[in-house]
């Protein structure tokens, strides 16, 4: 899992491999046996804190990137944007940070959706 904004101060994304592993630990979490579940539930939270995160620094991304695409999706349903605006949010999903001028610009098409 990844952020899709920078991570809060302090913190940093999993990488594909960290997010592997994680995923390995969670999986044992379903197993028949009480001590392999305890286990892996102090696995899981040793993982996580020896990266300075807890359970919500891996729900709020997920959370974040829902928000992001129904913002996304609201404004390309909206009449008042031209086709150079439409093409701008369509391909705001390929950036993973916004330059100030990308924020800026897309300050403007959000005001200009809600009129």
């Amino acid at each position: 899992m990844s952020y899709v904004s920078e991570p809060p101060a302090g913190r940093k994304a999993l990488d594909a491999t960290e997010a592997r592993r994680l995923t390995n630990i969670l999986n044992r979490l379903a197993s028949d046996r009480d001590g392999e579940v305890l286990a892996s539930a102090n696995i899981a939270m040793r993982f996580l804190r020896e990266r300075n995160m807890d359970w919500g620094d891996l729900i709020a991304p997920a959370r974040a990137a829902s928000h992001r695409l129904a913002l996304f999706d609201w404004l390309l349903a909206s009449p008042a944007l031209n086709a150079w605006e439409r093409s701008f949010v369509a391909n705001l999903d390929n950036y993973q940070k916004l330059s100030r001028k990308q924020r800026d610009v897309l300050a403007t098409i959000v005001a200009k959706a809600v009129q």
